[in-house]
């Protein structure tokens, strides 16, 4: 068996994101395959205390409680984290994270990959500056990020498409949907919808929403949102008075947030679960695990969703902020459980052949072997 390879992990801070939030759910089951694993961070947050407690990770917060370091201060702070962890390699999650991890593993002698999630332009400063950063490869989350990123990088480093990957759970999604709603008090027999609820506007979802609730009576929707992304409190004042004026204020309720890097633990109470981003820039890693948990799967077609789901076999896309054609979604989903099981059955065979985070993160060990070689680790200190 080859020898453990030590790779650090660097990222811009320790506050809430899908990018980190991906990430950390791979770092989780790294040491399967040999790879040890570091997580710095620049900043302080939630994260650092997820990575280091619940996940176990070996973690270094360089900056402090107040404020993130940048710049020089980061690079100083960085460097020696990185020799005395003796990585043969610097992961870097995030734009900004990559602009301290590229210069610093150039001079202590390691390659350096950048995960991408964000879409690049030339209008984005922080983007170009770290594209311009040294770097082995970049991993893009799809292949839209890819693509603006070859356009902006003028070092040519290679890109390389690396979707999220989701975990299936062991337990059979009926039981789990049995554990669910009896933690939530939802009706074990109703039709439970749910709602996505950081991603798309409020009005599309709650006409679509209406018009369920109000052709089916047994109907519930539960607005859930993703563990370390919440809802924006801001927002739900807007939500429940919009709701209660549609009449459906008694139908609507929200999941309890969770703390931790899997998926909200109300999808397992969900008959479906819809999605509304309104930009190009989808991180999938919702969606599949949406997938991945057995729920039926309905989202607004804006690309690159298609990477990730085939129409009609393992998920319903609707043109983006048409309410009717979202309602009409869910309605046929609630009116034919044979439907949305099929749907649902077909959108975990999905995960399992291309999105099963063990499957991915082999492949990502494959990638880190490959670029780190057998060179030996750096010093733990240097002159």
């Amino acid at each position: 068996m080859s020898a453990a390879l030590k790779v650090v992990f660097l990222f811009s801070d320790g506050r809430p994101s899908l990018a980190h939030r991906a990430t950390l759910a791979t770092v989780a089951i790294l040491p399967r395959h040999g790879v040890d694993a570091v997580a710095c961070f620049l900043g302080d947050g939630p994260l650092v205390g997820v990575t280091r407690d619940d996940l176990g990770i070996a973690t270094v917060l360089l900056g402090n409680a107040g404020r993130a370091v940048t710049g020089r201060q980061a690079r100083r702070a960085f460097e020696p984290a990185l020799r005395g962890a003796r990585g043969h390699l610097v992961h870097a999650v995030g734009a900004a994270a990559h602009l301290v991890a590229g210069s610093v593993a150039r001079r202590v002698g390691v390659p350096a990959v950048w995960s991408q999630y964000g879409t690049a332009s030339l209008g984005d400063l922080l983007q170009i500056r770290a594209a311009l950063a040294p770097s082995a490869l970049i991993l893009a989350a799809s292949s839209v990020v890819a693509e603006r990123q070859r356009r902006v990088n003028l070092r040519r480093v290679p890109v390389e498409v690396l979707p999220p990957g989701a975990k299936i759970p062991d337990e059979a999604p009926a039981a789990r949907r049995t554990r669910a709603r009896r933690a939530l008090g939802l009706d074990a027999d109703g039709f439970v919808a749910g709602w996505l609820a950081a991603t798309g506007t409020a009005d599309t979802a709650l006409r679509a929403a209406a018009s369920l609730c109000h052709a089916r009576p047994h109907a519930r929707v539960l607005i859930f949102e993703d563990p370390l992304t919440p809802l924006d409190p801001t927002r739900l004042p807007g939500v429940r008075s919009l709701a209660a004026a549609l009449g459906i204020g008694d139908r609507i309720g929200v999941a309890p947030s969770a703390r931790g890097i899997g998926p909200s633990a109300a999808l397992d109470a969900l008959d479906v679960a819809f999605y509304l981003p309104s930009t190009v820039e989808v991180v999938a890693l919702a969606p599949l695990e949406c997938l991945a948990a057995g729920v039926a799967f309905v989202a607004a077609d804006v690309p690159p969703l298609r990477e990730y789901v085939t129409p009609g076999r393992d998920a319903v896309l609707v043109p983006s902020g048409d309410h009717e054609a979202l309602a009409a979604a869910l309605l046929a989903l609630a009116d034919a459980p044979e439907y949305r099981a099929r749907i649902a059955a077909a959108g975990i065979a999905r995960v399992r052949e291309h999105f099963r985070l063990e499957s991915l993160t082999k492949r990502l060990v494959k990638t880190y072997r490959g670029l780190a070689g057998h060179a030996p680790a750096p010093h733990a200190v240097t002159k």
